[in-house]
């Protein structure tokens, strides 16, 4: 399936994104809603970031004082932002996924992906390697009361059955379609072969 990207800057861009991102959009951004004008920020980042951060640029930016409370309430709707871990947000760009708020559903595209069982060690790196930020305690609870993932004694997490999985994940938002949800979990396939090569790499150093 063909990578949705802006059509202008040709910037890799998630389904929920429209044809053109917004700095390749906007001639005046200062009309902007909060939830736009975030994500005209997170254009221009590198890697997720805090709202403290979000914050801050707004008021740098625009000469807003927004309060995070309200840049985080107007992010928790917006799909076209990522969750990328406790007051975190990027765009598809930058090697995160759209949909879920929270670690239970973004754990479950990454098991989905992956299909064979996974220790939650392993889980956590790759998860990480992937830019999302949490504490593994955190992990290990949301992991035993998600929905769809189930524990295999000696083996790992896994998704069980995978075709309620799949349906789920279209539920949490990764894409609008079966389609893009597939081409979602290709993506993330790709990442954790790159992010299990680089754990294997660490444990051999070590």
């Amino acid at each position: 399936m063909k990578i949705h990207r802006c059509e202008v800057c040709e910037v890799s861009m998630s389904p929920w994104e429209d044809r053109r991102c917004l700095t390749c959009t906007l001639r005046n951004p200062r009309w902007l809603s909060n939830s736009d004008a975030a994500v005209f920020l997170l254009e221009r980042e590198q890697h997720a970031v805090t709202t403290y951060d979000l914050a801050r640029g707004m008021r740098r930016e625009f000469g807003w004082k927004v309060p995070r409370a309200s840049i985080a309430a107007a992010l928790s709707t917006d799909r076209r932002c990522c969750w990328a871990g406790r007051s975190m947000y990027g765009l598809f760009r930058h090697g995160l996924f759209p949909g879920p708020r929270n670690l239970a559903g973004i754990a479950t595209i990454f098991l989905y992906s992956h299909k064979e069982p996974m220790q939650t060690d392993v889980l956590s790196f790759v998860m990480r390697y992937a830019g999302y930020r949490f504490q593994q305690a955190s992990l290990h609870s949301a992991l035993r009361y998600g929905a769809n993932i189930v524990w295999e004694p000696w083996r790992g997490w896994v998704v069980r059955p995978r075709n309620a999985a799949r349906a789920r994940l279209r539920q949490l938002g990764f894409s609008p379609t079966f389609r893009g949800v597939d081409h979602a979990a290709q993506l993330c396939g790709a990442l954790i072969h790159n992010a299990l090569g680089e754990y294997r790499r660490r444990l051999w150093e070590t």
